[in-house]
């Protein structure tokens, strides 16, 4: 899932939770091999929490068009982009910047999916461990532990080689990992940084209005 590869602005994006999928849509679509022959492959669509809705009414809305086009082998982003911009424009106009990648790819995969399958919505499959893979939860821990560099990387180590659990899915290997902890632990200082700059200046004003009476 290469959308998490290339975050590294925190800041742009907000907790760690709002970059991890809520679930995914698995569409089952006809395909042509290297050999030119028709095969069935199944994708993932990632749906995040903020474009849910977008993709409901987005599913709801293709079973009464037609996607005649749709019901090809060799289906092509490119030769169906105006009428895929036309459903991005449709049922994503307020959506927060998409952190999962093409959404317009997406849209495509969600049609050929339902023109080649009797216009059937394809399965959501929700991310039920979601919640145990925020890495802020992870940070704001250590913080609070106070626990030095050495024992965070032993820690976070054995926690990215856990077998219940998914890092390795979203994190190719151990570094980048880390990397992106490095960035929850800045992006919880920095807010800290924000809040208490906020109440002293608060408090600073009070106590300016209680000399000048």
């Amino acid at each position: 899932m290469p959308y998490l590869y290339d975050i590294m602005d925190r800041n742009e994006f907000g907790p760690f939770l709002t970059l991890m999928p809520i679930g995914w849509y698995k569409v089952s679509i006809a395909v042509l091999n290297e050999d030119g022959e028709p095969e069935e492959v199944e994708k993932l669509v990632m749906v995040f929490e903020n474009e849910k809705t977008s993709y409901n009414e987005l599913i709801d809305d293709l079973k009464n068009e037609n996607l005649e086009e749709f019901d090809d082998e060799n289906v092509k982003l490119a030769e169906n982009k105006g009428r895929l911009n036309k459903w991005y424009i449709k049922f994503f106009p307020s959506t927060d910047k998409h952190v999962g990648g093409d959404v317009l790819q997406n849209i495509c995969n969600i049609a050929r999916h339902m023109a080649q399958n009797m216009k059937e919505s394809p399965i959501f499959i929700e991310f039920k461990e979601r919640n145990s893979h925020d890495l802020d939860t992870i940070a704001q821990k250590h913080i609070d532990q106070g626990i030095g560099y050495e024992q965070v990387d032993q820690e976070l180590f054995l926690e990215y080689n856990k077998k219940d659990n998914f890092w390795k899915v979203f994190y190719y290997n151990y570094n980048l990992f880390k990397s992106h902890y490095n960035l929850s632990v800045e992006w919880i200082l920095s807010q800290s940084r924000h809040i208490n700059g906020i109440i002293e200046n608060k408090e600073d004003k009070i106590i300016e209005k209680l000399k000048t009476g």
